[in-house]
């Protein structure tokens, strides 16, 4: 019987066997200390911080990022964005934030300066997202934030800067949000393509089932305070609005008031679209003796309590219809008359009154060099 300890060759072959098993048992060692590792430091990972200008962005970012990522408002949600302007607690945000998620250099005017100085933060600008349809501004309506921020250089655009109300290309400013956070943070790109890829579902969602809701009022003649819903109008295939100030931040004149209302007799509009932060008692003044009702709905979700982009989008759709079905109803005979016996050119003693006191206001605060302080939200 061969004696395998002393047996040269047997001698050998289990030398070599012990050395392949050891270099496997190492390997696989290896490679699991590794995945360990990898692990650890995935959990250890300071997640991204991510700062967005304006509530609507702020939705699509949370729901892209999950739990991969935290998201905070610059813009306070209750502030309208035309009044806002840079507090320390908007610093610390800023001072803290990695990504930065803005529309365009045109729009938050504000923010230009302090992006100049902290070349660290990476910046979204989602003006440069590819394939995007802009629309112009109609004629006479300019964002009071150029106008404020006059002093920086910033050439002027013709773009309407509120494209993150049109459900459909919103898909887009999704897939750039996406895009760059994975390249930010490639440890969690599944998550937030699988995230983005849902959003845009419920958002698609969202989209069809408004639709239906706005089908037959497409044609209905109605009033906006501020020309802010260019881009809903569009998607939903709207008529165009009377628009009741034009120039942001500046109400308009007596005469047009008058017109406005001669518009709202003769294509019996029932309709009126207003921010929360708009001048209420001008509202109130227009619309005086005639069957209009004012919805108070923000373009910047600043006056709905909800964490859902497409909730938002159909809670907005939906006032919408409310708002417009209201102009399919027929004038009242009462009121019939009460609109013939109105010359074009009486003024209602409301509007008169509110025309004066705004005039008185605005040359105290050009005397005194005060700003235009903000409206309360209507009830």
């Amino acid at each position: 019987m061969i004696d395998r300890l002393r047996h040269p060759v047997l001698h050998r072959a289990n030398k070599v066997m012990r050395i392949v098993l050891f270099f496997l048992l190492a390997v696989s060692t290896s490679a699991s200390l590794a995945n360990e590792l990898k692990k650890t430091a995935q959990a250890t990972q300071k997640p991204l911080q991510i700062l967005a200008t304006i509530k609507p962005l702020y939705l699509l970012a949370s729901e892209i990022a999950g739990k991969s990522a935290t998201t905070a408002l610059l813009i306070p949600a209750t502030m309208d964005t035309h009044d806002y302007s840079f507090r320390p607690s908007d610093l610390r945000k800023l001072a803290r934030a990695d990504v930065i998620l803005r529309i365009s250099p045109h729009l938050e005017t504000f923010l230009n300066n302090v992006i100049e100085k902290s070349p660290d933060k990476h910046l979204i600008t989602l003006e440069q997202t590819a394939g995007l349809h802009w629309l112009d501004i109609r004629a006479g309506h300019h964002h009071a934030h150029e106008q404020h921020h006059a002093h920086q250089p910033i050439q002027h655009s013709e773009h309407d800067y509120h494209i993150w109300l049109d459900p459909v290309q919103v898909g887009l400013l999704v897939d750039e949000i996406s895009r760059q956070l994975s390249q930010l943070d490639p440890a969690h790109a599944p998550q937030y393509s699988r995230n983005s890829q849902q959003l845009k579902q419920r958002i698609d969602a969202a989209y069809r089932q408004s639709q239906q809701q706005l089908q037959s009022l497409q044609e209905t003649p109605y009033l906006v305070f501020h020309d802010a819903w260019h881009y809903l109008e569009h998607a939903y295939g709207l008529r165009q609005p009377h628009i009741l100030s034009l120039q942001e931040g500046l109400p308009p004149g007596l005469k047009t008031m008058l017109e406005l209302r001669q518009h709202i007799r003769e294509e019996k509009i029932h309709c009126l679209i207003a921010s929360p932060h708009s001048n209420k008692r001008l509202i109130q003044s227009l619309v005086e003796d005639l069957p209009v009702q004012a919805y108070w709905l923000s373009p910047v979700a600043t006056n709905r309590q909800t964490s859902s982009y497409a909730n938002w989008m159909r809670d907005t759709a939906q006032q919408f219809a409310g708002c417009l079905s209201n102009s399919r109803r027929k004038f009242s005979q009462g009121s019939q008359e009460k609109n013939k016996s109105e010359s074009g050119t009486s003024v209602p003693p409301g509007l008169a009154q509110s025309q004066n006191n705004h005039q008185h206001s605005r040359l105290n605060r050009q005397a005194s060099h005060q700003p235009v302080q903000p409206q309360t939200e209507p009830p």
